[in-house]
């Protein structure tokens, strides 16, 4: 059982979302609470979920591999990386820009069609996932979802 690179990104996933986790308890409200409890839970879930697989796993060799980093399997895994970081970075500045749930239809639309999905696939999920967030948040819940700057200007 040896840790990998990403063995170590899940232990820093964990260990923020048990923060996360903490620190929405301390909330006052239980509509502030809320969000980041369900979120922080799911995310902790799936992440402890593949942090297991990943220790589990064990490593064959490819026929013919090479030790040497040169082949860039490491440049590759680096794009991979960086490519993830800048969609969460993307979905964030959308959720501040147009709130929650433009920001959610606008990231599953554009991430699916970009990872090779058809229209209509990617149109019946994006319109599935927001359909599901916004009726489980805001009217099964009676949650008010973040607007946005730009909604909040026009006024909506």
């Amino acid at each position: 059982m040896k840790l990998t690179g990403i063995s170590y990104v899940y232990i820093v996933i964990l260990a923020v979302m048990v923060l996360v986790i903490s620190l929405s308890l301390e909330m006052e409200h239980f509509s502030s609470k809320l969000l980041p409890l369900v979120l922080g839970g799911f995310i902790l879930a799936l992440t402890a979920v593949a942090f297991w697989r990943e220790l589990k796993a064990k490593v064959r060799p490819r026929i013919g591999a090479v030790e040497d980093e040169t082949d860039g399997g490491g440049r590759q895994q680096s794009r991979n990386h960086l490519s993830a970081a800048a969609w969460m970075l993307g979905f964030f500045v959308a959720i501040h820009l147009v709130g929650f749930i433009l920001a959610i239809t606008l990231f599953v639309l554009s991430y699916t069609k970009a990872n090779g999905r058809n229209w209509l696939t990617a149109i019946v999920l994006t319109i599935f996932t927001t359909g599901i967030i916004y009726f489980l948040f805001e009217r099964v819940l009676g949650v008010d979802l973040y607007r946005g700057l730009l909604l909040a200007a026009l006024g909506f």
